[in-house]
């Protein structure tokens, strides 16, 4: 909304007119999309995310979460080479350093991550 010279808001372009139930003369009045967006998230009681804080660590890679091992089919899919040469690197001891829980092999996320890291510093 637009105000005018003598500060009543005038509707603008995309302004719809609506009739207001809070004025006793049953007056319509201007409201603008974004104030209906607005009275429509307070009113559905969903808070507003804050602006000031950086988003986490979790929030911008949730699928990295350290308590959580990766398998032969995450880590390949991570690196974006077939299991296959996933375990070729392994054999010969080039890839990423993973371990064994009982027959299964198993991936740190952040020791895959960090040997992605020593590749590209080495290059």
């Amino acid at each position: 909304m637009n105000g005018d010279k003598n500060g009543r808001e005038q509707p603008g372009l995309w302004d719809e007119e609506i009739p207001s139930t809070d004025r006793p003369d049953g007056a319509r009045r201007h409201q603008s999309r974004a104030t209906k967006a607005a009275a429509r998230t307070k009113s559905q009681g969903q808070p507003q995310p804050p602006t000031t804080t950086p988003p986490t660590a979790q929030a911008i890679h949730p699928e990295l979460d350290i308590q959580d091992l990766w398998d032969a089919a995450r880590v390949a899919a991570y690196l974006g080479v077939p299991r296959q040469t996933l375990y070729a690197w392994r054999h010969t001891g080039n890839g990423p350093k993973g371990f064994r829980v009982g027959k299964h092999l198993r991936w740190h996320p952040h020791t895959v991550v960090e040997w992605t890291l020593a590749l590209e510093r080495d290059q």
